[in-house]
């Protein structure tokens, strides 16, 4: 697979994510996750495309992390909501409140 179909397919993988991260799908979130990472790391140890798709790849690139901070909207406020309910279940908690 080129560099820039690679792209196309993180891309689309950051759309899903987005659109699990909306409806709370936690642990399917967290798979793609998985798998997008599998990808870039492919990225790194294959050949670069030509010259002439690397301003398309840039504006895949900058489409993905555009995704990217749409996710993390709703990916942290969850993380901090499910670290202090996992709080309540630290040894000793229940006794500072």
């Amino acid at each position: 697979m080129s560099q820039f179909a690679t792209y196309c397919a993180l891309l689309e993988i950051s759309r899903r994510m987005l659109a699990l991260a909306e409806k709370q799908q936690w642990e399917a979130l967290s798979i793609l996750e998985s798998q997008r990472a599998g990808m870039i790391g492919e990225l790194q140890k294959g050949a670069s495309d030509t010259a002439s798709t690397a301003s398309e790849i840039a504006a895949l690139i900058s489409q993905i992390q555009a995704l990217d901070e749409e996710t993390l909207e709703y990916v942290l406020p969850w993380r901090a909501h499910a670290a202090a309910l996992l709080e309540r279940f630290r040894p000793g908690a229940s006794e500072k409140t």
